[in-house]
């Protein structure tokens, strides 16, 4: 495998000591990190909260998360090699990443110390993050004397958040090559202090009592709705993350110290089409849109892409069930466009994992013979 050669030749030359190439991958990794947070968390919207029990009811609405805050001094890199006990992964943790595990709370303490996944090589850390709620929206009522009821606006802060995401190695394979790609381990949420405000009432100072009864399970629903939020976006994240990790992919090998083809196989196939299509004529395929892109259900005969398959390599034939997700550097909506425009140069395509054949038992005459019987009755 070439490329995955060029790769063990240069690891043999980029050393872990390496400060400067060191220091830039962990800048490169926090950079995207910051990136993904700043721009996924203040667009999680939280499901409205109802609750009856013990004769009372409440509801919670408008959880507006856009008031976040990051600190990027906040937030740590760690390196480590997969599984290593925390006591070895922290001979090979960043300055920062050390400094911050001095501190009085840290993340692991609040989310009772999260155990490294066995192939764990990457770990994110972002502390002590802010989240003002200006008008949270609430309405309380109890079923029973003395039936106290009323609804509001409150303002809500949840401070000293912590946000975990570990990173594993796997192995894909592109153009027919296999390359090492980033893909999460877990992620770990928690809310350290959720004070909730009620304004606007005369009952106000009894509201802010009773909110003590209801501002745990409104801490743990932001908690869960950031978890689930991240997870089901976190493919934003890895895209650009492994796409700006190509120059560092002989560093982060030689400090994880594992050969290329030792890594796990993510499953996931890409490859690249150049078409060079400058013409006006169409591309010469049907589409379904598709999580992730564009999937191919028909080719036409004779067509551009028809015609590139007469020449291609195997693995470089375009197929029924290949998603295409970029074309000409261009994604998402921007992709889409580029479709329109002349010249068409390079389409990437991602090849769904091969699915496994389960082979059915054999089955005799007379039990063919019942299963038809059981099908005309």
């Amino acid at each position: 495998i070439s490329q995955a050669n060029e790769w063990l030749e240069s690891s043999s030359k980029v050393m872990l000591n390496d400060a400067g190439s060191r220091d830039a991958f962990i800048k490169m990794v926090k950079d995207r990190c910051l990136d993904f947070l700043s721009e996924q968390l203040p667009l999680i919207q939280v499901p409205r909260i109802e609750s009856t029990g013990e004769g009372t009811e409440y509801s919670i609405d408008n959880l507006d998360l856009s008031g976040c805050s990051i600190d990027k001094d906040r937030v740590t890199i760690e390196l480590t090699k997969p599984g290593n006990a925390s006591e070895d992964a922290a001979e090979e943790q960043t300055v920062e990443a050390a400094e911050a595990r001095d501190e009085s709370r840290t993340c692991e303490e609040l989310t009772g110390d999260p155990p490294r996944a066995p192939s764990e090589v990457l770990r994110m850390t972002a502390r002590e993050i802010r989240v003002c709620i200006p008008d949270l929206q609430w309405k309380y009522s109890q079923n029973s004397f003395p039936y106290f009821h009323g609804h509001g606006s409150a303002q809500t802060t949840a401070s000293g958040a912590c946000i975990t995401l570990a990173f594993e190695l796997r192995s894909a394979k592109v153009n027919g090559e296999l390359i090492p790609r980033f893909a999460l381990a877990f992620c770990a949420v928690v809310v350290d202090h959720f004070d909730l405000e009620v304004r606007d009432s005369s009952f106000s100072w009894l509201y802010n009592t009773v909110g003590y009864l209801f501002q745990d399970s409104v801490k743990d629903y932001v908690m869960s709705s950031l978890h689930a939020a991240l997870n089901e976006n976190i493919a934003s994240l890895l895209e650009p993350l492994n796409r700006y990790l190509q120059p560092y992919w002989p560093l982060l090998l030689s400090t994880v110290n594992l050969p290329l083809e030792a890594l796990p196989a993510s499953g996931e196939e890409e490859y690249t089409v150049r078409l060079g299509l400058s013409s006006d004529e169409a591309i010469g395929v049907d589409f379904v849109d598709v999580e992730g892109g564009l999937e191919v259900t028909e080719l036409e005969e004779g067509g551009p892409l028809d015609r590139w398959n007469e020449s291609a390599e195997a693995v470089l034939q375009v197929a029924s069930g290949d998603v295409l997700f970029e074309v000409d550097g261009a994604r998402g909506d921007d992709m889409i466009d580029a479709l329109d425009k002349r010249p068409i140069n390079v389409m990437v395509f991602r090849r769904p994992p091969a699915k496994e054949f389960k082979p059915v038992a054999p089955v005799s005459e007379e039990e063919a013979l019942a299963l038809l019987n059981d099908f005309i009755a």
